[in-house]
């Protein structure tokens, strides 16, 4: 850029405007460019001095969207790359591609934070003080292969767990029914008996 030409920039640019600083200049079909030191690099004119571009434009909008796309959707530095190395540069760039790739809708679904439910508030049982056992959960796992003698069975391992003390009882099911249930829980409650007692202890499973 010659001295006249620089004064003529300088007396109708502000120089605390950011475009004063990409020292930029028009070409002969009235396009905007970046200006610089490179002019004698030996790299292609759109490196050398790349098309400006605003940072809020439909146009810019719609450039960003074709280059995020090419790149499949990466990250905002990949596509700003991409970006200027095809001969444009954003005014704001990094802040303006990082706030098109947050309205991004697979970016977002792809990248973005896992939802937490928040959990519901723990059941009375849980809170108050009890002998072992008085409230139980249960829950089965498995199926597990099991040896008796020379054979070996496909049976369920039933876990029951204390609500208290969070103290687990182990048993066995033969099938995940109704029938299967009943012989664990009878083996279960038979070790709630108290020693020389023949009652059970209460032992309600929830």
């Amino acid at each position: 850029m010659d001295r006249d030409l620089m004064k003529q920039r300088n007396s109708s640019m502000k120089t605390t405007t950011s475009l004063y600083l990409l020292d930029p200049f028009l070409d002969s079909h009235g396009i905007l460019h970046l200006g610089g030191r490179i002019k004698h690099a030996d790299v292609p004119y759109d490196l050398k001095h790349p098309v400006i571009l605003p940072k809020k434009s439909y146009i810019t909008e719609l450039i960003i969207r074709h280059y995020h796309h090419r790149v499949e959707h990466q990250g905002r530095s990949i596509t700003l790359n991409s970006l200027r190395s095809s001969g444009y540069w954003v005014i704001g760039g990094a802040l303006v591609v990082g706030n098109f790739i947050s309205k991004c809708v697979p970016c977002r679904k792809l990248c973005g934070s896992v939802s937490e439910q928040k959990m519901v508030d723990l059941p009375k049982d849980r809170l108050e003080p009890s002998a072992p056992f008085t409230y139980c959960a249960v829950d089965y796992f498995g199926p597990c292969l099991i040896k008796e003698g020379r054979r070996e069975l496909k049976k369920y391992g039933v876990v029951f767990t204390c609500l208290a003390s969070h103290a687990i009882h182990l048993e066995t099911a033969n099938a995940l029914t109704t029938d299967g249930f009943l012989m664990p829980c009878n083996g279960f409650l038979a070790t709630m008996v108290q020693p020389g007692s023949s009652d059970l202890i209460e032992a309600p499973i929830l």
